[in-house]
């Protein structure tokens, strides 16, 4: 339809390199390829929350080694320390000798983490809800509140 712009990128044995390097361009964006068709070995994220525990955000400024100096503040992470913990997400470039991010791929760890957070939520709320069942008509504390 002349909509988007699709591209892969091929090594020198002819075969697709990956999903990060094969999606389209559209109006709103990029978008990366996805599909289950060409995944194998899935599985959920384990630890989500010991993976954030572990990451860093940082603001900063790009200095003129970068070629990106603009003298305002950015946020992200660094690269050499997110690829202590989630190497899944880091490249490093021989070629310019530099290490990048893949931020995309990293809501994959934040939506896990909300989901485990939402399970503490709802069984903090089952425990809240039968102490409030427990109070007697006059609003005392019952028995099971005061062996809390």
């Amino acid at each position: 339809n002349g909509q988007y712009l699709y591209f892969s990128i091929y090594n020198n044995l002819g075969t697709r390199t990956g999903g990060t390097y094969c999606g389209y361009v559209g109006s709103s964006g990029f978008v990366d390829i996805s599909d289950k068709r060409f995944k194998k070995d899935i599985t959920t994220i384990a630890n989500p929350f010991n993976i954030i525990n572990n990451i860093r955000g940082v603001s900063f400024k790009w200095n003129e080694e970068s070629g990106k100096e603009d003298g305002k503040e950015h946020i992200g992470f660094i690269a050499q320390e997110l690829n202590e913990v989630l190497p899944q997400v880091c490249n490093y470039d021989e070629k310019t000798d530099s290490w990048g991010i893949y931020k995309a791929d990293v809501n994959a760890v934040l939506v896990e983490a909300v989901k485990e957070l939402k399970k503490q939520v709802e069984q903090q709320q089952i425990v809240i809800d039968k102490l409030l069942v427990e109070r007697g008509p006059d609003g005392h504390v019952t028995s099971m509140e005061n062996s809390l």
